[in-house]
């Protein structure tokens, strides 16, 4: 599963493949996040000691066969040999200062040497004999890396078993026997590699099983983070036996219930919308008649001071009804399903404000109202279009101005104030409260219904009520003309 991607571009832009991924990944199913870390511990632990053996085996065999075989052991032999006598050469060694061979043992460590020297007094024998003769002196040298499980019996053995070499000092010689162990350096090497290599197969078979819990819990945040925020069908796959599966199942059917619940809230705000509407078509169907017949009874030429207080009373009755039915439908469009009611299309700005303002501003003008103008921001360019549904935006406007009828005090001006920013026509109106509105009472329908309307018809609508003045204001996008 591919992780949602971390950015601020709209959903729709993102990487469409987040919603493709759905096949199981063959997670093993161990029933517990417990049992499969020591499953995983077990076969790491097997696999890694597997791998030490095979490498040990196969290269001591190796090591064996290449560097232990006596012909390889006597080949060195000769070879340190030589590079003995030419440290002794090139160094001027004398029988007064043998022990400086130390320091050629010092660079050879896995050497051991005997060195036979003839006593004060023995006749000098010259010729070819190698053979030491027992009153020799013994001086015994060893390698700082000479195995300590060989004793000394063994490394005298070992020596001793691979000849006598004559070593030429300046005016006199010395007899050596050498034992190497050369080998084992390369032993200690291989020990360390399979031994690293071992831990590295373990840690890697750890991290294996670690990265596949990572990767499910990255897919389980994925699957979450699309339910969440880009589309509540989205299926949560739940993959293997353990706790992460019985999460991802919990979170599935917790989906699966906010669907139902969602479809059931809708299912009722729509019989709610349907059943406030065709009650309301129903009151004002026989309301309408009625105003008719309130009407024609007026006139009524025989009409007398009684019946003209009846027919009073009747019209203001059914005037109450009137405004009860227009307030299901502010209701109706407040809660309810109102977007299947709005068809945006595009007009020009000035001419479409012009015709929702003008009588609005000349009622209240011959009602007693001051009315100011200020214009903070751009100018209204020539030619804008704002796109918008008008008989929807008109029910915003006509309800500013009946609340401003309703409350607005007289002793101080409404100030409108517009300007465009940003492409946006902000216009802004705020008038002072009337502290004696002679019972009138609100039950902010009207407000809810400009504030639902103002996100499907314009970019927003918002008010302020401080107690002492009223502010409201509406932001709509502006299509400025092309040049």
């Amino acid at each position: 599963m591919h992780p949602l991607p971390r950015s601020s571009a709209p959903y729709g832009e993102r990487d469409i493949k987040l919603t493709e991924y759905k096949e199981n990944s063959g997670v093993p199913k161990h029933g517990s996040l417990y049992i499969g870390m020591l499953y995983s511990l077990a076969r790491g632990a097997v696999v890694a000691v597997s791998v030490w053996l095979v490498v040990m085996m196969v290269s001591y065999y190796f090591i064996a066969v290449q560097f232990a075989s006596p012909v390889s052991r006597s080949e060195r032999c000769e070879d340190y040999i030589d590079d003995l006598q030419r440290f002794v050469d090139e160094n001027n060694i004398e029988e007064k200062n043998i022990e400086r061979i130390s320091d050629w043992v010092r660079d050879n460590p896995y050497v051991y040497i005997l060195v036979y020297q003839r006593q004060p007094g023995d006749p000098y024998m010259p010729g070819p004999t190698l053979e030491p003769s027992p009153n020799d002196r013994l001086t015994e040298f060893s390698g700082s890396k000479i195995d300590d499980a060989l004793n000394h019996d063994t490394l005298v053995d070992a020596a001793e078993r691979g000849g006598y070499f004559a070593i030429r000092l300046a005016g006199s010689r010395v007899i050596v026997a050498i034992a190497e162990y050369t080998e084992n350096m390369y032993y200690r090497v291989v020990n360390i590699f399979s031994v690293v290599l071992a831990i590295a197969v373990f840690v890697l078979s750890l991290v294996g099983y670690v990265r596949g819990l990572i990767d499910r819990i990255k897919r389980f945040e994925s699957d979450v983070t699309i339910v969440s925020e880009i589309d509540m069908n989205y299926v949560i796959v739940s993959e293997g036996a353990d706790e992460i599966t019985n999460l991802s199942g919990k979170v599935e059917q917790m989906r699966q219930r906010m669907l139902e619940h969602i479809k059931n809230e809708q299912d009722a705000r729509e019989a709610n919308t349907e059943l406030i509407s065709s009650i309301s078509h129903d009151i004002r169907t026989p309301l309408t008649v009625l105003m008719g017949y309130i009407e024609m009874m007026k006139k009524h030429p025989e009409l007398d001071e009684t019946m003209d207080g009846y027919v009073t009373a009747t019209e203001s009755t059914a005037l109450r009804l009137k405004g009860l039915a227009d307030d299901m439908l502010k209701y109706s469009l407040a809660f309810g399903d109102a977007e299947k009611a709005i068809t945006l299309d595009e007009y020009d700005a000035r001419t479409l404000f012009d015709q929702l303002f003008a009588e609005h501003l000349v009622l209240m003008r011959e009602m007693g109202y001051t009315i100011g103008f200020d214009r903070t921001g751009g100018d209204l360019a020539e030619g804008s279009l704002i796109r918008t549904d008008a008989p929807n935006l008109m029910r915003i406007i006509d309800n500013i101005f009946s609340n401003m009828r309703k409350y607005a005090d007289m002793s101080e001006p409404i100030r409108f104030t517009y300007g465009v920013w940003s492409d946006k026509l902000v216009i802004e109106c705020k008038n002072k409260i009337c502290t004696d509105t002679d019972g009138a009472e609100s039950n902010g329908i009207g407000l809810k219904t400009c504030v639902r309307l103002g996100s499907l018809v314009a970019d927003r609508f918002e008010y302020k009520n401080d107690g002492d003045y009223f502010i409201c204001r509406l932001t709509i996008s502006v299509i400025k003309p092309k040049e």
